[in-house]
């Protein structure tokens, strides 16, 4: 069995585009789950006792687009550099989390550039997939 889980950091809101889910998600609100480490460790948790039986695949949509993290990513004014790779250190963060609370696979995607692959505990880990399709300009 395979078993897919997923958080996000990244949404409209921020920027006051009220067309996209909160990240808020609860009981009684849909939304994303928020990519924390508390978020990430609660829905691994929800597996129990079946999450020694199936390969858990975790996706997170985080970063920033077309770079590293920047500290304040709404005053990031530089041209576009597919080159310009780098992984944030809070991506990688999150990452080691969810392997070492069970992940057998991460994918992560939001900058739209390529960032490479890790293996870490003998788990893969794909820092950013870049782009496939996108409608981009």
């Amino acid at each position: 069995m395979i078993a897919f889980l997923s958080s996000s950091d990244v949404n409209g809101e921020d920027l006051g585009d009220v067309c996209e889910p909160s990240l808020s998600a609860d009981e009684n609100n849909p939304g994303f789950c928020g990519a924390s480490e508390q978020g990430i460790t609660n829905q691994i948790s929800f597996l129990g006792n079946q999450i020694d039986s199936v390969i858990l695949v975790y996706q997170m949509h985080t970063g920033y687009e077309y770079n590293f993290e920047p500290s304040d990513f709404r005053s990031f004014n530089h041209d576009y550099n597919p080159f310009d790779n780098q992984l944030s250190a809070r991506s990688i963060e999150l990452s080691h989390h969810a392997v070492d609370e069970g992940a057998d696979i991460v994918i992560q995607h939001h900058p739209h550039v390529i960032q490479g692959l890790e293996l870490y505990n003998n788990k893969l880990i794909a820092h950013s997939l870049g782009n496939f399709i996108f409608d981009q300009n």
